[in-house]
């Protein structure tokens, strides 16, 4: 059974002190939390806000996508780099949408450099309306490999939950 506890990623890594900041982050309407489960019986989940994430190194690029016009610049952290904040090295990861739409891979597909957790998009947070809170890219146009059947599955938009399988 899953105790589901308000934690911050900051409050995680350097103390509880700093835990308020991120409650009052998910107070603005497109900053809307992000859970991470975990399958392990005595593990917590934690609630993630932006400003959670914004205290993990940041990566954007600008690329274009399937789903959208135009170049787009893509803001947020490597899903890798937040994998590794919270000790995860392997596993599967189920990343799942608003909708309850799924996608599960092995948690080293994610590599630095790969998949981004997005959320920000030119600049600006991402509403459920254009993609967000958190919509997992790969900068298309930079790698070929990163244009396959495969990869364009795991590029779920409207991302409101992860949870690790060990």
């Amino acid at each position: 059974m899953l105790i589901v506890i308000r934690f911050c990623l900051i409050s995680l890594l350097f103390g509880a002190a700093t835990a308020s900041l991120a409650a009052a982050d998910c107070k603005d309407q497109f900053a809307l939390p992000l859970k991470m489960e975990f399958s392990d019986h005595d593990a917590e989940s934690v609630v993630l806000c932006p400003g959670d994430l914004d205290a993990l190194p940041q990566a954007s690029f600008e690329t274009t996508t399937l789903w959208t016009n135009g170049t787009q610049r893509f803001e947020g952290v490597w899903l890798a780099t937040l994998l590794e904040a919270i000790g995860v090295i392997d596993g599967e990861i189920t990343l799942r949408a608003i909708n309850d739409y799924a996608v599960t891979a092995r948690a080293e597909t994610f590599e630095e450099g790969g998949a981004l957790l997005a959320y920000r998009r030119n600049g600006q947070p991402m509403s459920t309306r254009d993609k967000g809170p958190y919509w997992l890219v790969w900068n298309y146009d930079a790698n070929p490999d990163f244009r396959t059947q495969q990869i364009y599955s795991l590029s779920i938009w409207q991302l409101d939950r992860i949870t690790v399988s060990r």
